[in-house]
């Protein structure tokens, strides 16, 4: 599926009913003369708005007897209610005092030491904090001859990190990339068979926002807009929630200044939770301002 079909199909019902604004319409128009699959969607749907105003305008009549005949039906399947036990005063009173009596006792039990022992549960570190104690120290940098922290991604294994946690990172890369040095880029990366090895969808959803602060930070380390890295991952995951933002670069595709998301995010058919999904969203930053669905350069999906 192309990346222009994902957007377009969600503005199409809003084209068949009208509701776009000329300069919405014109896009969706020039996309749908050249992509049969949006046109024949569009067709669909069209043809579905046409059935219901057939069926506005020849309502199905009901007839009398068989009104009636749902009536007793309906009234005939009506649940019997239930005997009520009602009991006197003065044993509802009782009652009530024995169930006063029982909870007091537990709540006794509970607190006392000779009751049950309670068990202090230690809180997980957060993301924040495993992330926290990764970051570059001086020494690193002096044991790294002085290189910056984007440089040592670049060249470097990954740091030292918390189990089960792949650690985001983003580059600048002198690069001038086509569809098919991406693809390869992307297949070579240490880092994505990381995340399929060791993450899962609950990594995803648990994690997803605190890495793509992480992503941001780690483009602020290359003199990027670190704000605008996390605007254009809630663009892209706001309808695919459990896609998790691992990879970034700052490069050139074929001859634009672009931004490389990677995600990982698991198989479309639900058969596992493993993510063994990979997104490879490219983005022009200068159009991504002006208007998001216009800035996506490429887009790639396949499996780990």
């Amino acid at each position: 599926m192309r990346a222009r079909c994902i957007f377009i199909k969600r503005k199409i019902l809003d084209h068949s009913e009208g509701l776009l604004t000329d300069r919405e319409k014109n896009e969706v128009g020039k996309h749908l003369e050249s992509c049969a699959k949006c046109r024949a969607l569009l067709a669909k749907m069209e043809e579905s708005a046409r059935a219901l105003e057939a069926l506005r305008e020849f309502p199905v009549r009901i007839s009398d007897s068989f009104k009636e005949r749902a009536v007793r039906n309906i009234t005939s399947a009506e649940p019997k209610r239930r005997p009520v036990i009602r009991f006197s005063p003065s044993i509802a009173a009782s009652l009530s005092a024995i169930a006063a009596l029982i909870l007091i006792l537990v709540i006794l039990v509970a607190i006392k030491p000779w009751g049950l022992k309670t068990t202090r549960t230690q809180m997980e570190p957060t993301v924040s904090q495993e992330f926290k104690a990764n970051k570059s120290t001086p020494e690193g940098l002096e044991r790294s001859g002085g290189k910056s922290a984007a440089d040592q991604t670049a060249t470097a294994p990954m740091p030292e990190k918390a189990e089960g946690l792949v650690v985001p990172s983003a580059v600048e890369k002198n690069a001038n990339y086509n569809k098919d040095s991406i693809r390869n880029m992307v297949e070579n990366l240490a880092l994505r068979k990381e995340v399929a090895e060791s993450m899962t969808m609950g990594h995803s959803m648990l994690y997803s926002a605190t890495y793509a602060k992480r992503l941001a930070d780690e483009f602020t380390k290359i003199n990027e807009d670190g704000a605008l890295i996390e605007a254009m991952i809630s663009y892209i995951t706001r309808s695919e929630p459990v896609l998790l933002p691992f990879y970034g670069e700052k490069a050139l595709y074929e001859g634009r200044d672009a931004f490389i998301i990677v995600f990982a995010g698991p198989p479309r058919t639900g058969e596992s939770v493993a993510l063994s999904r990979c997104e490879v969203w490219v983005l022009e930053p200068s159009s991504f301002k002006v208007n998001p669905d216009s800035s996506i350069l490429l887009f790639l999906e396949h499996k780990f």
